[in-house]
């Protein structure tokens, strides 16, 4: 069970960064479309993703055996994109932080990022303590803090696209692919598949139960949806849970940053490399997380369409007949 719960809130925090738990891409995928409905394909699959990337990680090892084995002729290919979207989601968890706090930008930006370098320095293991301590509180303040404002809304108050469908989709393809290094990896750790059918229950229950919350209660708040961080002006901007957003943050950054940091591991001056990527996320990060979600954030859901498709396939079906 130990392990169960370490993969579980590994995966949730990999989800709730800043572009989460601020409600910003929530409101970007799910504004205004039919609420349970669309929810409950969205559980559905987050449920199956997460169980293909963990049932990898248990058959393969690691991603590298994963990628060698299913991808033997584009592992390469297949690993610069899992670094280009690694960086992209890093950049905008520092985006994030200097939403938080804009007055203190960059800076805390760069101490987190040196936060972030030395944590992951140990390794997985580094990221499954972290996010053990964490979720669980991040968790539970954002589901009181919502509960007790008791302002939510079912209705389609927000702005309606008419692709509910399309776009849950890229949603969850989008977090798939982002945290699919992190999660192969963490699958490697669990041995039955019991373990990791209630990972992904749980992981999926956790996600989309504070999905629920969060976009009721912006949807219940005129002009909440058209912040860069809606929920925080949903709480009224109080220190908590700008604490909580900043821990929610640093969650997913480690996770971001892991296939990175992992990447430049036989380079000589590998810190040197480290810190460097480090630098050009916090430099990149100015760009504004709503504009990183706006415009780059569908298109990694696209990648990550095709990248779950063709892992399944290939596993499930080729291997078998070459």
């Amino acid at each position: 069970m130990k392990a169960v719960l370490k993969t579980t809130f590994t995966v949730v925090g990999s989800v709730i960064g800043a572009g989460f738990i601020s409600g910003r891409e929530l409101v970007r995928f799910f504004g205004g479309e039919a609420f349970f409905p669309v929810l409950l394909l969205t559980a559905c699959l987050f449920f199956l993703y997460f169980y293909f990337l963990f049932s990898f990680g248990t058959k393969y090892g690691s991603l590298d055996g994963f990628l060698n084995g299913v991808f033997p002729k584009f592992s390469v290919v297949i690993r610069v994109s899992f670094l280009i979207c690694s960086f992209v989601t890093v950049t905008a968890m520092l985006a994030g932080v200097n939403a938080l706090q804009p007055k203190f930008s960059p800076y805390i930006a760069i101490l987190t990022a040196i936060f972030s370098f030395f944590t992951v320095k140990k390794g997985i293991d580094g990221l499954h303590t972290v996010n053990a301590v964490l979720v669980p509180a991040i968790v539970v303040y954002v589901v009181v803090s919502l509960l007790l404002t008791g302002n939510f809304t079912l209705a389609n108050s927000l702005e309606n696209s008419g692709m509910g469908i399309v776009f849950c989709v890229l949603y969850v393809c989008m977090n798939g692919f982002l945290s699919a290094p992190v999660i192969i990896e963490s699958g490697a750790k669990l041995t039955h598949k019991k373990q990791i059918v209630l990972s992904s229950l749980l992981a999926t229950v956790l996600i989309v139960a504070c999905m629920a919350l969060i976009l009721a209660a912006i949807g219940a708040t005129p002009g909440a949806a058209e912040r860069v961080m809606p929920l925080v002006f949903v709480l009224k901007e109080g220190k908590l849970f700008l604490l909580c957003s900043f821990l929610g943050i640093i969650t997913t950054l480690i996770s971001a940053y892991y296939p990175l940091h992992t990447a430049v591991k036989g380079v000589k001056i590998k810190e040197a490399a480290r810190l460097l990527i480090l630098s050009a996320a916090s430099l990149f990060a100015c760009w504004g997380l709503d504009k990183i979600v706006e415009t780059v954030y569908p298109v990694i859901g696209i990648l990550g369409v095709f990248f779950l498709i063709a892992s399944v396939l290939y596993d499930q079906f080729f291997q078998k007949h070459h």
